[in-house]
């Protein structure tokens, strides 16, 4: 596993790999986010890398610029399994199904609601505990 501060020359394109591990040379299980999520993505990534998963965390800082980029390099983030794509949203949660299945992007579909940020957070099951059950469920489908 590791961190590698040296990807980040790549935010210009839009989207980075932030964090990465890998197990037994098996696809990894990428997860996509933005802003506060993206610590988050990373926690939950070192809970599925216990499990002996191979996981691949993607800060999205600007899904403009991460659009126009070549298709080769988009794949070299994401991968061609559509099936182990993952997006974390603390909003609504369409703007990852370009590149992540709707069923596979965890998001907020409600409209509304008003409180501190953490305790929104876990309302909405922002938990490491939560987001890693709902990944290794859309994986067992």
């Amino acid at each position: 596993m590791y961190y590698n501060p040296k990807n980040f020359k790549y935010i210009e394109k839009g989207a980075y790999v932030i964090y990465e591990s890998y197990h037994n040379n098996q696809s990894p299980i990428v997860i996509l986010s933005t802003g506060s999520e993206v610590e988050l993505s990373i926690e939950v990534a070192k809970e599925l890398e216990k499990e002996s998963f191979s996981v691949r965390v993607i800060s999205v800082p600007c899904l403009e610029l991460f659009r126009i980029q070549k298709d080769k390099y988009k794949e070299s983030l994401l991968g061609i399994n559509k099936k182990l794509r993952f997006a974390i949203e603390a909003a609504h949660p369409q703007s990852w199904y370009e590149w992540v299945e709707p069923e596979h992007v965890y998001g907020i579909k409600e409209f509304g609601a008003s409180a501190p940020g953490d305790i929104l957070m876990e309302y909405f099951g922002f938990t490491v505990k939560n987001l890693k059950k709902f990944i290794l469920s859309q994986i067992k489908r």
